[in-house]
C-alpha cells in the first residue's frame, strides 16, 4: 500500500477480527431456546456481547474506505469509470457466485420460495427479486433474499459515491469528516421517519461516517502514525481496550432504547488499533488464522446466514454451549471459503486454458458446425 507499514497481513487481520464479531453478533442477536449460558437480569451474556459486536460493521466500512482512498492515492485526478469498473467487478465477481449457489439451493432444496421472501404479486415478487441479484434491493427497504445482504446495497452506493467523497475530501477533509459524524447522528431524531426514498438517504447519514473516517486516516496515514509512536504498546491497549469498554456500555443501552451504531466509527477504528498492538502477543499461528479468516471475509458475510439460520440451524446450535457453537459455526464458514475459493480458482485456471473459440463455445455464442 504505497510503503505503507499498516499492511495487508493488519488490514486481513482486522477483517478476520470483524468477520468472527459478525458471526457470533448474528448467532445470539436474539435469544435461542436450549442455549447454555448465564444471564444478567433479562438478557444472557451471549445476547448482551452480541449487541456490542455489531461494531463489526463499522470496521469493515472503515477498511474499505481506508484501502479505497490509499489505493487511489497516486492518482492527482480519478479515472472515475476505471474505478467503477475494477470496484464494482471485484464486488459483483463474490456476490454473484454465492447469489448462484445458495439461492438455488434453497428455493429447490429447502423450499425458500421467491413468493415466500416477498409474499406479493409475481410482479412484485420478480422486480425486487431482480434488486436483490443486483444487490440494490435495499433501496427500499426490502432485505431480501438474505437479510445479510443489506451491507450489498451500503458498499455499492458507497463506492459510488467516493469519487465525489474523494474530491471534497481533498479540499476541506476536516469537515466533511465533522459533517459525517453530524449526519449520523441526525438520524437519532428522523429515525422513525418513512417518507418515500428517506430509507437509502438513512442508510447513508447513518454508516458514510466510518466509511469517511477510513479515507480520512488514509490520506493523513494515521494507522502508520499509530504504529510509529514511542508509546508502549500495554498502554495503547489499555486506553483502546477502555474506549471499546464504554462505548460497548453505551451501545447496549442505546439498543435497548432504539440506536447504538452511531459511535461506531470510533468503535471500528479501536478494534483496529487493539488488532495492530494485540499481533505480537497472539502468536503466529493465531495471527495466521485471523489472516485467512479475513481474506476471505466478504465470502463468509455472503453465505453465512443460509448456514446458521435457514439450511443447518438445528446442526449449528447442536453444542448448546455459546462459545462451541461460534466456534463450530467458524470453522464450517472457513470450511466453506476455502472450497469454493478453490474451486473458483480451478474454474477460472481451467477457462483461461481453452481457445478463444472455445471460451465462446462454452458460453453458447456459436457450435461446433459453426466454427
Amino acid at each position: 500500500m504505497n510503503g505503507s507499514i499498516f499492511t495487508k497481513r493488519n488490514t486481513n487481520i482486522a477483517k478476520g477480527i470483524a468477520v468472527l464479531m459478525l458471526l457470533f453478533h448474528h448467532l445470539f442477536l436474539y435469544q435461542k431456546e436450549g442455549i447454555i449460558d448465564i444471564s444478567v437480569g433479562s438478557h444472557s451474556i451471549s445476547s448482551m456481547l452480541s449487541v456490542c459486536l455489531k461494531g463489526c460493521v463499522a470496521i469493515f466500512l472503515v477498511l474499505s474506505g481506508f484501502g479505497l482512498y490509499e489505493s487511489n492515492k497516486r492518482f492527482k485526478k480519478l479515472e472515475i469509470l476505471k474505478f467503477y469498473k475494477k470496484a464494482y467487478l471485484k464486488l459483483y465477481k463474490s456476490y454473484w457466485l454465492i447469489w448462484i449457489i445458495f439461492v438455488p439451493v434453497g428455493i429447490f432444496v429447502f423450499g425458500r420460495s421467491i413468493e415466500e421472501v416477498w409474499n406479493g404479486g409475481i410482479e412484485y415478487n420478480y422486480t425486487h427479486l431482480a434488486l436483490n441479484i443486483v444487490g440494490l434491493h435495499y433501496i427500499f427497504l426490502d432485505y431480501g433474499y438474505n437479510p445479510t445482504w443489506w451491507f450489498m446495497t451500503l458498499i455499492l452506493l458507497l463506492y459510488l459515491l467516493f469519487p465525489l467523497i474523494r474530491y471534497l475530501m481533498n479540499r476541506n477533509s476536516h469537515l466533511i469528516l465533522g459533517i459525517s459524524f453530524i449526519l449520523a447522528h441526525l438520524t437519532y431524531f428522523i429515525i422513525n421517519v418513512r417518507l418515500p426514498g428517506f430509507g437509502v438517504a438513512e442508510l447513508l447519514m447513518l454508516w458514510m461516517c466510518p466509511f469517511v473516517m477510513g479515507m480520512y486516516i488514509s490520506k493523513y496515514n494515521l494507522f502508520n502514525r499509530f504504529i510509529e509512536l514511542n508509546t508502549p504498546s500495554v498502554i495503547r491497549i489499555g486506553i483502546n481496550l477502555f474506549i471499546c469498554m464504554v462505548l460497548s456500555t453505551l451501545k447496549f443501552t442505546n439498543f435497548i432504547i432504539g440506536g447504538g451504531t452511531r459511535t461506531d466509527a470510533i468503535f471500528g477504528v479501536a478494534i483496529i488499533l487493539l488488532s495492530i498492538d494485540l499481533i505480537p502477543y497472539i502468536g503466529e499461528r493465531f495471527s495466521s488464522l485471523l489472516q485467512m479468516f479475513g481474506k476471505h471475509s466478504f465470502l463468509i458475510f455472503l453465505f453465512h446466514n443460509f448456514i446458521y439460520e435457514f439450511y443447518f440451524e438445528s446442526i449449528v446450535y447442536a453444542p448448546r454451549v455459546p462459545i462451541l457453537i461460534f466456534m463450530w459455526l467458524a470453522l464450517i464458514c472457513l470450511t466453506l471459503a476455502l472450497i469454493i475459493n478453490k474451486m473458483t480458482l480451478l474454474l477460472s485456471q481451467m477457462y483461461k486454458s481453452f481457445t478463444f473459440r472455445e471460451r465462446f463455445r462454452i458460453l453458447g455464442f456459436y457450435n461446433k458446425k459453426q466454427i
